[in-house]
């Protein structure tokens, strides 16, 4: 399978900045401010890669769209797209609004894209390819909406949101792709009651001793993350993960189990 990367042209970072020898991983900072944090994500392009296909006989130049350390917006039959995952540590008793700032779109043409496999199983039995034909005959851009953030949730004490951005749209019926380099997600922070049943979730200081899934969060900073030190690759403020955000330990007998698994998370957009 080949693969070749594409630029987004993303703004914001130095001249000496290589996205072609960076890759298609996105860079992300984080800034607290009065009652809101905000979340920058540049992302340098992303990868294509040939994936053809037979559909009743003939076949599809199919596509699959990637972004590295990014999981991918899965839903039967319909485009594979890349979707960017990340749970956001939020104050208690508080309710979440977002504002959403984007660049100017970058505009890839006559491609098809690859369509997401959910019923494929790891067996002997022959899968069906699933092709949802009627969705690419839609002349709109999916999804509608490039950036969700969950309801508040309790992950291991601490009280989080699920922010999702999808980075890239298309069109299937024009089989037009639109990427956006640069996307900024600003969360907003208002009182609530504090006697309402939706202040469930206790909230625990990281710097505490419950730390066991705080470096699935975007904030505050892990001790996984630094700052880059290459030249080519400085980009002032910007954090950059380096290691893994998920960790399986095994007995050797379970090492295909692990790997599968590893393969999995992987594919979610979570480093393991």
């Amino acid at each position: 399978m080949t693969k070749e990367f594409k630029s987004l042209k993303a703004s914001g970072l130095s001249d000496e900045f290589d996205a072609v020898g960076y890759g298609s991983e996105p860079i992300i900072q984080v800034e607290d401010g009065k009652n809101q944090i905000a979340i920058t994500c540049i992302f340098p392009g992303f990868d294509l890669s040939d994936d053809d296909q037979d559909i009743a006989g003939e076949k599809k130049p199919f596509k699959e769209v990637g972004i590295k350390g990014v999981g991918f917006l899965s839903q039967e039959g319909k485009p594979l797209l890349p979707v960017f995952r990340r749970f956001v540590n939020i104050p208690p008793g508080c309710s979440v609004e977002f504002d959403v700032e984007k660049g100017r779109a970058a505009n890839f043409e006559d491609i098809l894209v690859t369509p997401s496999q959910e019923s494929a199983v790891d067996t002997d039995e022959e899968h069906t390819f699933e092709f949802d034909e009627e969705s690419y005959k839609k002349d709109e851009f999916f999804p509608k909406e490039m950036v969700k953030v969950s309801p508040a949730q309790d992950i291991d004490g601490y009280n989080a949101v699920l922010l999702e951005v999808c980075p890239i749209r298309y069109n299937a019926a024009k089989r037009k792709l639109q990427g956006y380099s640069n996307i900024r997600i600003i969360l907003k922070f208002s009182g609530k009651d504090m006697d309402s049943d939706e202040n469930e979730f206790l909230f625990t200081d990281p710097s505490s001793s419950r730390e066991g899934f705080g470096n699935l969060l975007l904030n505050p900073s892990r001790a996984l993350t630094r700052l880059e030190e290459t030249p080519t690759l400085r980009v002032p403020g910007i954090l950059y993960p380096w290691g893994p955000e998920f960790i399986i330990i095994y007995h050797n007998n379970f090492k295909t189990a692990a790997q599968k698994l590893a393969l999995w998370k992987n594919t979610k957009g979570i480093s393991t």
